[in-house]
């Protein structure tokens, strides 16, 4: 009896041990303090940014839109990441920054994060930033926070780019490929010509 008694108490030990391996990363708090805009203050300088998103526009000809909050996670953060319109998934342990304040007020796992964003290079029109907390298993954790901006401006071409589609342009027009084989065809006549020409001298 005991060893049934045993084993049962080990199987509900065991079975609760997995149910907390396998138990998804909750977001147990969080706030976003500001946003920036090519460097200029947009949201209210107390905190609540989050707030004030929805009820203002991000609009313009920007370059930069820059982050800062802090989020709880049931489990320890180890990084932040951001996404523009659900895309890639851009994460890193530097987007956290120290916040001591939060440590005591919040909870010691709970942490910062501070980061910039370029996006002159997205198009025209309206997109969505969001971002998230990584979590001790590397995954994303969704903290609620989203941005919705208005790019106006052209996405900017890499360096370069120009210059290489012309010269690859260049290498691939036809007319300029054309030419080469009649110069070539030209220089081979005379040559044949110069033959033919010192044959009969002879």
């Amino acid at each position: 009896m005991k060893k049934i008694l045993a084993i049962a108490i080990i199987t509900v030990m065991a079975a609760v041990l997995c149910v907390n391996a396998f138990a998804a990363t909750e977001l147990m708090n969080k706030a976003w303090d500001a946003i920036y805009v090519d460097g200029k203050l947009v949201s209210p300088q107390t905190g609540g940014a989050d707030v004030w998103i929805g009820g203002n526009e991000v609009k313009g000809e920007i370059n930069e839109i820059s982050v800062s909050g802090w989020a709880f996670l049931s489990t320890p953060i180890t990084g932040f990441a951001y996404t523009i319109d659900d895309g890639e998934a851009v994460k890193s342990a530097d987007f956290i920054k120290e916040r001591n304040d939060v440590h005591q007020l919040v909870h010691e796992i709970a942490e910062g994060f501070e980061f910039t964003v370029n996006v002159s290079e997205v198009g025209k029109g309206a997109h969505t930033l969001k971002i998230y907390a990584v979590d001790e298993n590397g995954d994303l954790v969704d903290t609620t926070f989203a941005c919705p901006f208005t790019q106006e401006k052209e996405a900017s071409a890499p360096s370069g780019t120009q210059d290489d589609n012309n010269n690859n342009n260049n290498n691939n027009n036809p007319a300029t490929a054309d030419m080469a084989v009649v110069a070539v065809a030209a220089v081979a006549c005379i040559a044949l010509a110069g033959v033919v020409i010192s044959k009969k001298v002879r």
